[in-house]
């Protein structure tokens, strides 16, 4: 069973005796890009660490996942990237069994900074056995690998996604949700056999079954809102941003209308269909 945690950007993975908490996000180290445009905060690595800790002892975990982004240089490590994220996962290692990372498109170069004891997967993912379904949990930047098309429940980051309203003397206020849709089974397996050049006839989902022998399903899709809470988020419900990023967002496969969203606190806003633009 898949559980939000009240009032945190994180999922609860019941699994009866190991449960697992899954976050997405960090961007440790954010706080260093901010120098450039004059702006010096002191680290916020230790901050998060302490909020994550905190949900780690109330929910009395002890496997962590983090669907990447877990630091936020790209495609090299940055100076106090040796330090922060080390101690960072050297500290958790203290009150946590297992930790483990599906790296994100900013964590280029992450597997030097790691202590022994944190796994890492693919950054294309990776299926989760959860009782009597597979739950497919992934970064976000990338197509899932092929096993994910068959999951029950497909978890991601990246997005950042917030909703956005404004009152009429132009105010503005912006709060990080959880988006929960589904895709078009049909849609997403063009999308995914076009990207890979292969040529389909007929049935996009027979075809791709008869390629990658997978049977393509209709996921409950849950998008994660970042942990880092000093991160700018995308709006979802605002027609300016509405070319999101990462490629299964881009297919336009993923029913976005009817997705749902709620708020940190489990606040349900609506469908998205019916809050745009407020």
């Amino acid at each position: 069973m898949l559980k939000f945690v009240p009032g945190a950007p994180a999922l609860l993975a019941d699994e009866g005796r190991n449960p697992a908490l899954i976050v997405s996000d960090l961007h440790l180290g954010f706080e260093k890009s901010l120098v450039e445009r004059g702006l010096i905060l002191p680290t916020q690595t230790f901050r998060l660490l302490e909020r994550l800790k905190l949900l780690v002892v109330q929910n009395d975990v002890r496997r962590v996942i983090f669907l990447g982004d877990v630091k936020h240089g790209t495609s090299k490590i940055l100076l106090h990237e040796w330090s922060d994220v080390s101690a960072f996962f050297t500290k958790l290692l203290e009150i946590v069994d297992r930790v483990e990372i599906v790296p994100g498109n900013h964590d280029g170069g992450i597997e030097p900074l790691l202590p022994r004891g944190v796994r890492l997967h693919s950054v294309k993912g990776y299926a989760m056995s959860l009782r009597e379904r597979t739950i497919f949990l992934m970064h976000g930047h990338t197509w899932p690998a092929v096993e994910g098309f068959a999951a029950k429940e497909l978890v991601m980051g990246h997005h950042h996604f917030v909703f956005e309203a404004r009152d009429s003397s132009g105010l503005r206020m912006r709060e990080p949700v959880w988006v929960i849709a589904r895709w078009n089974p049909a849609k997403v397996a063009t999308s995914y056999l076009t990207a890979g050049k292969k040529k389909t006839k007929g049935d996009p989902i027979q075809a791709f079954h008869s390629i990658y022998s997978v049977m393509v399903g209709s996921p409950q899709i849950i998008v994660l809102p970042t942990f880092n809470p000093m991160l700018a988020g995308t709006p979802i419900n605002s027609p300016s941003h509405q070319e999101h990023i990462g490629p299964l967002f881009r297919s336009k496969a993923i029913d976005l209308p009817n997705a749902e969203l709620h708020l940190l606190d489990g606040t349900y806003l609506g469908r998205l269909s019916s809050l745009a633009s407020r």
